[in-house]
């Protein structure tokens, strides 16, 4: 069993607690239903951790271990990535339709990139292990993801969308939990041990205040109540841009029809 002594034990099993208060608040609210992927992401990524709380695992098949896990993980972002797209472009099939190739685009010239960007560390270092190689492939997915999600989150700061508070909260909070958790395992994956401690320490609370505000900031009337996130705009600029955002949707409709 996985000690909890010192304060990355500490926040692991905070970590924990919270996941399973999330998911609890989830099926409690019906809201499971609403965020199938994301719940899944949350669900598998508790059992990986009490799996290596309750089974006893030797040093050569943790590094298999944290390979098969981390690699199902981040399929499960990459769908729950996609699941925020389509919820918040669910009025607008149109751009949602093109959302879904540009993931695909960007997620494929990520791993690209990725695989480039191995070639000067198999010149320095011939004998790459597996998880070296794993932890370059990994570079090129949260890059991907990334920049995704920063593009998600400049379209919401620029247009004045309406969304249920609901998955407005949820889309913010997905962001950012990413983002930051993307930063610090990068850190992580670069670094020395010191740092990687550090880093491991940063995912790990932020992990338990996303969880913490998904529990407090959802509600079960968040799917009802509406919000507009975006630039607070004048009434006629928002008018315009409103009416460029359903003619692109058209456009890109009348487009995938043809």
């Amino acid at each position: 069993m996985r000690s909890f002594a010192g304060l990355e034990g500490q926040l692991w099993l905070l970590t924990i607690v919270l996941t399973v208060g999330m998911l609890l608040r989830f099926v409690q609210l019906r809201l499971h239903s609403v965020y199938p992927l994301f719940s899944i992401l949350a669900f598998t990524a508790l059992a990986r951790s009490l799996i290596v709380v309750f089974v006893p695992i030797k040093p050569y098949w943790y590094a298999v271990y944290f390979m098969a896990t981390e690699g199902l993980l981040f399929v499960f972002y990459v769908l729950a990535t996609l699941e925020v797209f389509s919820l918040v472009f669910q009025r607008f099939p149109g751009i949602h339709s093109l959302s879904r190739w540009v993931t695909a685009g960007a997620l494929l010239t990520a791993t690209l990139l990725a695989a480039v960007s191995l070639y000067p560390d198999v010149m320095a270092k011939p004998q790459m292990g597996p998880l070296e190689v794993f932890l370059v492939a990994e570079r090129g997915v949260l890059f991907g993801l990334a920049v995704l999600i920063l593009l998600l989150g400049a379209f919401l700061a620029w247009f004045p969308v309406v969304l249920p508070r609901n998955v407005a909260v949820h889309s913010m909070l997905f962001s950012t939990y990413f983002l930051t958790k993307a930063a610090a395992i990068l850190v992580r994956n670069i670094s020395q041990t010191p740092m990687g401690q550090v880093s491991s320490i940063a995912i790990l609370m932020i992990s338990s205040v996303c969880m913490l505000l998904w529990i407090v900031l959802l509600r079960r009337a968040g799917e009802a109540a509406t919000m507009v996130v975006g630039n607070p705009w004048s009434r006629t600029r928002e008018e315009e841009l409103v009416g460029q955002l359903r003619a692109i949707n058209s456009t890109l409709a009348g487009a995938g029809r043809e």
